[in-house]
């Protein structure tokens, strides 16, 4: 796997992407050693690119999933219903050039989703492209995120949320993360996996003044721009309680996933696989080859592939759906 860091307008210097590129190189092993990736090897290649082999991986898209993803996990208040039906009459308005009589070609592609709006998978690509058209009229400090894919009445669908922008906690105050089996009482998350994070003193005490003030508000927990959950805050969470994550994960796989993402921390700039192919692992070919490309990169040339040679770019109740 070839991946790419994206660097454009960071402005770093020489020896600060060179800082930054050895820290993704860290996150990367230890989110692989978690994983237990065995005889993984990741190595930087040019300035701003990392070549990973991977031998022997069972599960190639979670584990290019893994390596990926920024892992950036924010809690962020969901705007109120009122804001969110005003919000969407307002994306409604400007698609109908300011006039709005029975048209709805915004809020017309959504449809119930519990207590939530939805749209289904099908018209996803359509409503984002309105999401963006549509911007300029979204508050400016709130901003139209998706939840991830689910099953719904037969339908699957993404949830829609007007979020606002603001984090109260991020990844950075958690202490450590892990999944394990829903442990509440809520009906339709038994049988479900979760994460649950221990957060660090600093963390816990302003969750603690987050949620002691605002009961009955809906927290978002968002990791890397997608909804994971939006619980209800039912009362304060004291200082040490663990906070959750629920979600549909039956398996344990997606939570697991998520555990380590949580646990070893964003990645400093987002990464993009631009190279993948499955190859028996033989190290001292890998070797020379990366060597070969190394050598490539330097003198501006472009990558080649030979063969079947890869290279690669609280408690918990105190929270309700």
């Amino acid at each position: 796997m070839l991946v790419e860091a994206d660097t454009a307008g960071k402005g770093f210097s020489r020896k600060d992407l060179q800082k930054v590129m050895e820290k993704v190189v860290i996150i990367i092993k230890g989110r692989l050693s978690i994983k237990d990736v065995k005889k993984a090897r990741v190595i930087i290649l040019g300035e701003n690119r990392i070549m990973a082999q991977l031998p022997g991986i069972t599960e190639p898209e979670s584990t290019m999933r893994l390596i990926g993803s920024t892992g950036l996990l924010e809690f962020r208040f969901l705007a109120d219903p009122q804001t969110t039906m005003k919000v969407f009459s307002k994306m409604d308005q400007y698609l109908s050039g300011g006039t709005l009589g029975s048209a709805r070609p915004f809020s017309g592609y959504l449809v119930p989703a519990g207590s939530d709006a939805a749209v289904e998978k099908s018209n996803y690509r359509a409503f984002k492209g309105l999401v963006e058209e549509t911007r300029s009229v979204v508050p400016a400090d709130a901003e139209i995120l998706f939840g991830p894919e689910e099953e719904a009445e037969g339908r699957t669908i993404r949830k829609v949320y007007v979020v606002k922008k603001k984090a109260e906690i991020t990844g950075a105050d958690i202490k450590d993360a892990k999944a394990m089996l829903y442990q509440g009482s809520v009906p339709n998350y038994q049988g479900t996996w979760m994460v649950s994070m221990d957060l660090q003193r600093s963390g816990q005490v302003r969750f603690a003044d987050v949620t002691g003030n605002n009961v009955g508000e809906r927290l978002a927990i968002v990791l890397d721009d997608v909804v994971k959950s939006a619980p209800v805050i039912k009362e304060r969470i004291p200082p040490g309680s663990a906070a959750t994550i629920t979600s549909n994960d039956r398996v344990g796989n997606e939570m697991s996933d998520l555990a380590i993402l949580i646990r070893h921390g964003a990645l400093p700039v987002p990464l993009e696989i631009v190279g993948v192919k499955p190859l028996p692992f033989n190290k001292q070919k890998c070797q020379v080859l990366a060597a070969f490309i190394m050598g490539m990169i330097v003198s501006g040339g472009g990558l080649v592939f030979l063969g079947s040679f890869l290279v690669l770019k609280k408690k918990s109740h105190n929270f309700s759906e």
